[in-house]
């Protein structure tokens, strides 16, 4: 039985956390996308379906991935305070990159932990 997780507007949902690139064509992504897209389910309007297996090894990877930001962000926040210093892209955007990629992660984690539920 393959896991279902809701269309996305934009490209679909891409999944697979094994490799990151930059990417800042599109504001509406997060900072990172996966080069691979070898579990890219859909771009049609229809549900994604990804087998529930990937998605528990994605889930469990995003989690290693949202320590490693949060532990990232402290250390860039200690070190601008202890320089004095602001974060110039919240200063102008009101939320930095990184905490930007944090929320992305979350909300990565959200979708599939809602995907992993078991119906009831």
């Amino acid at each position: 039985m393959a896991l279902r997780l809701p269309h996305c507007s934009g490209s679909g949902i891409i999944a697979g956390m094994s490799r990151f690139d930059r990417h800042s064509s599109r504001a509406s992504l997060s900072a990172t996308e996966p080069k691979s897209r070898a579990l890219l389910i859909s771009d049609s309007t229809e549900a994604a379906a990804i087998d529930p297996q990937k998605a528990q090894v994605m889930l469990e990877e995003a989690k290693a991935v949202l320590a490693e930001l949060q532990a990232g962000l402290q250390v860039v926040e200690a070190k601008l305070e202890e320089e004095r210093r602001t974060d110039a892209i919240k200063g102008v955007r009101g939320v930095s990159s990184l905490e930007e990629a944090i929320r992305s992660t979350q909300d990565l984690i959200s979708v599939l932990e809602r995907g992993l539920a078991p119906k009831v």
